[in-house]
């Protein structure tokens, strides 16, 4: 028997504007589970968050439930947070595209993401406000001999610190892809 079900709506929408601008949404819902008690979702199957085809402005896959855990399975070892992945995922992509310099195909982009994994049984995240991070941030795109580039910048608008108190994110995430992202 296949070891897990797995659902997922992946909408898109696209709206042509005024002078080569172009608005966009796309919409990624999932939800995965066990097939039963004895075929569980392995861990790499999971859902992880963050990066340039998801939530642009974090790091990619980092942004997950977590759990404490020893880095070594002694009393006195220091305690980690742990990302193990989610069940669940919402992501929600906005971005008005309009041309910049349209005669060599360079294109800009602004952008605005929402989007979180979740535990098990749970479709809220206490550590962060509507239950998703958040991010701005703007790029450009260039249609080159060897296919589509996205260069872009993301703003966290949720940083994350760890138990010591240190920044997670960076406050700028430049990130770097080959491909169309709609």
């Amino acid at each position: 028997p296949p070891l897990l079900r797995r659902s997922v709506v992946d909408a898109r929408v696209y709206r042509p504007l005024l002078l080569g601008f172009v608005a966009r949404a796309k919409l990624t819902l999932g939800w995965i589970q066990d097939w039963d008690a004895e075929h569980t979702v392995p861990i790499s199957e999971l859902y992880y968050v963050g990066g340039i085809n998801s939530v642009r402005g974090y790091r990619y896959l980092s942004i997950s439930p977590t759990q404490r855990v020893r880095s070594v399975d002694t009393p006195d070892s220091p305690i980690e947070e742990v990302a193990t992945g989610g069940d669940k995922q919402a992501i929600l992509n906005l971005e008005l595209e309009f041309p910049l310099f349209p005669t060599v195909g360079i294109r800009g982009v602004v952008f605005s993401d929402f989007g979180n994994s979740f535990a098990r049984g749970s479709f809220h995240d206490p550590n962060v406000s509507y239950s998703m991070y958040k991010s701005v941030g703007f790029g450009f795109r260039w249609i080159s001999p060897i296919g589509p580039l996205r260069f872009e910048w993301g703003f966290p608008m949720d940083p994350r610190r760890d138990a010591s108190g240190n920044r997670i994110d960076r406050p700028v995430d430049f990130q770097f892809t080959i491909g169309n992202f709609f």
